[in-house]
C-alpha cells in the first residue's frame, strides 16, 4: 500500500510518490536533520545483513540514473539528493568531503612552505639589490622566525574561538599580502617590517589546518591526515627552487613574490567559499559519512596543564623534534 505524504521513515519525511522501482516504491522525502530532498525506495521486506552489504550494487542497478547510496534503513534505501543530472553523475565517482578538505589543507602547506622558501632561493638576489651583507641577511630570516615563534599560540587559540574558516582565510590573505610586499621593498628597513609582520600572520596556519583535521577526521584517521600534511610541506620546499628560478631568470625576483601571493589568494577564496568549521555544517555531506566521522566536539576555549606537560617525556620528545626539523 503506497505511503500517504507526511509518513515518517526514522528521519525521512515522505512528500511525494515517483512509482515503482523494483522490490518496492520509490518517493520523494525530506532529510529533517539536514534539511535536504532525496530519494527513497521502500521495500516490501526488511533489509538481511547480506542485502545490507549489497545495497550500492542493488541501487545502481535498479536507478543507474541516482548513482551512490545515501543511507540504509531497515526496509529502505535512500539514495543520492536530488539535483542536475550532472551532479547526480558527479555523485558516481565524486570523493568524501573529508578527503576534500585534507586536500585543500594539502595546497595550504604546499602554498605555505612556498612562500617561505621562496625568499631564501631570491635570496643573493635581494641582497645584490639592498647591498646588505649575509649578517644583515640573518635578521631577515630572525625576524620572521621570532615573529612566527610568537604568535603561534595565539593564532591556535583563535581557531578554537572562532574557528578555522575564517582564521585560515584570514592567516592566508595576510600572508598573502605580505609576500607580495616582501617583492615591492625598497630599502632594508622595509624588508625587516614586512618579513617581521609575514611571520606573525602566517603563524597559527597549522595549528588551524590541525583543528580542521580533528573536526573532519575520524580518530582512526587523523595520523594519516597529519603525514599527508607534513609531506606536503617538505614538497612545498622542494618545489620552491624549480618554480622561482625559472620565475626570476625570466621576469626578476620581484614577481615570483607576486605570482605566489595570488596562489595564496585563490586559495583563501575556495577555502572560505567551500569548507565549513565542522561536517554537520556542510550541505551535501551523506549521513553515511557524517557515521564514518561520528561525533565532533563543539569549539572551546581551554587552558594547557603547563605542570602536567612539562613532567611528560613526549612533550620534551615533540619539542626536540620541532627544534631540530625547523632549524634546517
Amino acid at each position: 500500500m503506497p505511503l500517504a505524504p507526511g509518513t515518517q521513515l526514522g528521519p525521512y519525511e515522505i512528500t511525494a510518490p515517483l512509482g515503482a522501482g523494483g522490490m518496492g516504491e520509490v518517493y520523494r522525502a525530506r532529510d529533517t536533520r539536514l534539511g535536504r530532498d532525496v530519494a527513497i525506495k521502500v521495500c516490501t521486506e526488511r533489509f538481511s545483513e547480506r542485502f545490507d552489504r549489497e545495497a550500492h550494487a542493488i541501487a545502481a542497478l535498479n536507478h543507474s540514473n541516482i548513482c551512490h547510496l545515501y543511507d540504509v534503513g531497515l526496509n529502505y534505501l535512500v539514495m543520492s539528493p536530488f539535483g542536475s543530472r550532472l551532479s547526480r553523475l558527479r555523485g558516481c565517482r565524486s570523493m568524501k568531503y573529508r578527503y576534500r578538505v585534507g586536500a585543500l589543507l594539502f595546497l595550504l602547506a604546499v602554498i605555505t612552505y612556498l612562500d617561505r622558501v621562496c625568499i631564501s632561493v631570491a635570496g643573493p638576489r635581494i641582497q645584490e639589490y639592498l647591498r646588505i651583507g649575509p649578517q644583515q641577511w640573518g635578521w631577515v630570516v630572525g625576524v620572521f622566525a621570532f615573529a612566527y615563534a610568537v604568535f603561534e599560540i595565539p593564532g591556535g587559540w583563535m581557531a578554537d574561538r572562532f574557528g578555522p574558516r575564517i582564521i585560515l582565510t584570514r592567516i592566508v590573505l595576510w600572508w598573502s599580502a605580505f609576500t607580495a610586499l616582501t617583492g615591492a621593498v625598497s630599502s632594508y628597513p622595509l624588508l625587516l617590517l614586512t618579513r617581521f609582520w609575514f611571520g606573525a600572520g602566517e603563524a597559527g596556519a597549522f595549528p588551524n589546518a590541525a583543528a580542521s583535521i580533528a573536526s573532519w577526521f575520524p580518530a582512526s584517521e587523523r595520523g594519516r591526515a597529519f603525514g599527508f600534511l607534513s609531506m606536503a610541506m617538505q614538497i612545498g620546499g622542494a618545489l620552491s627552487p624549480l618554480l622561482v628560478v625559472p620565475i626570476q631568470m625570466r621576469y626578476g625576483w620581484r614577481a615570483s613574490f607576486d605570482v605566489f601571493a595570488l596562489a595564496g589568494v585563490v586559495w583563501a577564496v575556495v577555502w572560505f567559499l567551500w569548507f565549513r568549521n565542522t561536517p554537520r555544517e556542510k550541505r551535501g555531506i551523506t549521513a553515511s559519512e557524517l557515521n564514518e566521522i561520528g561525533a565532533v566536539a563543539g569549539r572551546h576555549e581551554h587552558g594547557l596543564p603547563w605542570g602536567a606537560a612539562v613532567r611528560s617525556a613526549n612533550f620534551w620528545a615533540i619539542l626536540l623534534m620541532g627544534l631540530t626539523v625547523e632549524s634546517h
